[in-house]
This record gives structure tokens, C-alpha cells and sequence, in this order.
């Protein structure tokens, strides 16, 4: 199942990041986001990179502002960082995009 990717579902998406880690089975969170809904159309960024499994570093609201020095307003938008420091970003009302997290167990090792 996917999930809308936009500022009003930021809080969910925390959630989400924060339960799956607290399992104590993951090592990390990786997010697939989608252009459409049924998630079968993986969305590439302006780069061209993929955004198959993307392990999630850091995620962030900002919310709607007007640049100080243009004047033009700039619409509320989530930012992802990922663990390779590229950042895909999703605006309010220009992306219509979806994710699906999951969880990157921990590898038990011996010795």
C-alpha cells in the first residue's frame, strides 16, 4: 500500500520511520517513491536517479514562505536527504507522488 507523498502526511511518515525503527529489527528505513498511487511506476528525480529503496538519512517539512528577495511565495514541500546525500523533494500542489517504506533488517553476525 502507498502513501501520498505531501506536507500533510509529514507526521504519518515520521511515524512510520520511528516504528519501524524502534522494532529492534531494522538497521535503517529505505522509502520507494512512486508516481502513481497503485505504486508500479517508480518516480526518477530531475537528476535521473532512481527512487527504488532510497535508505531515508533525514526527512523535513518546510513549510510555505515568501522569498525575501524575489517576493514570489514558494509552496510547503517535504525534503528527503538520503544516506548518499542527494535529496529528492516533493512541493504541495506541483508533485502528485507516493512512497512505500520499509524496513532494512539488522544482519546478526558471529564470531
Amino acid at each position: 500500500m502507498t502513501t501520498k507523498f505531501e506536507t500533510a502526511n509529514y507526521s504519518q511518515l515520521n511515524t512510520s520511520i520511528n516504528e519501524l525503527l524502534k522494532t529492534g529489527q531494522n538497521s535503517a528505513v529505505t522509502i520507494t517513491i512512486y508516481d502513481d498511487e497503485a505504486g508500479t511506476i517508480i518516480h526518477n528525480c530531475d537528476d535521473g536517479s532512481s527512487m527504488e529503496k532510497r535508505h531515508i538519512l533525514n526527512v523535513k517539512k518546510i513549510n510555505s514562505y515568501t522569498d525575501k528577495d524575489t517576493n514570489v511565495v514558494k509552496q510547503p514541500c517535504v525534503e528527503i536527504t538520503f544516506s548518499d546525500s542527494n535529496k529528492c523533494m516533493c512541493m504541495d500542489g506541483t508533485d502528485n507522488l507516493w512512497y512505500k517504506l520499509e524496513g532494512v533488517p539488522i544482519v546478526r553476525r558471529t564470531f
